[in-house]
């Protein structure tokens, strides 16, 4: 049986990372945290706090393209008074199609969507316990049409859904004025 490849993806140690996904965010020296150390000294950072409610920051990595994927970063959301969201998507097709799971520190809630032809629908949650200024780790595992997505390594949402069943790409999502880091974004196709 093979064991699958997991690909260490930027830990955003250089100022402007090659490797580092496409975005409207960057690179920012790293807060002091309470947490455990981290790697590098970065991490990525969206810092836009445009307050439109309707906005949603993507950083979308250019390979690789899988159908069957785990994708882990660590997430704290720093600020935000519209939102303080961090968020993953899997199978992104483009802008307007993919799947995205974020987590909402002002909603104390993680929510489970698709974006389907622009439009954002709700298809799962989970309410709990969602700390700004915290680092958290944060997975989201899409296997055919099974989804799950775990939060600080508990089960929070296990989900069918197969609006998405093709390969499509992975990323990070914020929204609105959410001023949130990113860091150690691994990436295992399943």
């Amino acid at each position: 049986m093979k064991t699958p490849q997991t690909r260490r993806h930027p830990d955003f140690s250089s100022p402007e990372p090659a490797s580092a996904p496409r975005a409207n965010g960057s690179c920012a020296p790293r807060a002091a945290r309470q947490a455990a150390p981290m790697c590098g000294a970065n991490v990525l950072a969206q810092l836009d706090a445009d307050r439109t409610d309707e906005r949603f920051p993507l950083a979308v990595l250019e390979t690789p393209s899988v159908r069957d994927v785990r994708v882990s970063v660590q997430c704290q959301m720093v600020s935000g008074e519209v939102d303080q969201a961090c968020g993953l998507v899997a199978r992104y097709r483009d802008e307007d199609n993919y799947y995205v799971t974020r987590a909402n520190a002002i909603e104390n809630n993680i929510r489970l969507y698709y974006v389907r032809n622009g439009r954002r629908q709700q298809i799962a949650t989970w309410s709990g316990a969602v700390t700004a200024n915290t680092w958290h780790a944060y997975r989201f595992e899409v296997q055919g049409d099974h989804l799950r997505v775990f939060w600080d390594d508990q089960l929070v949402i296990d989900h069918r859904d197969a609006t998405f069943v093709d390969t499509g790409r992975v990323g990070l999502w914020t929204k609105a004025d959410s001023v949130t880091y990113f860091d150690e974004l691994r990436i295992t196709p399943l």
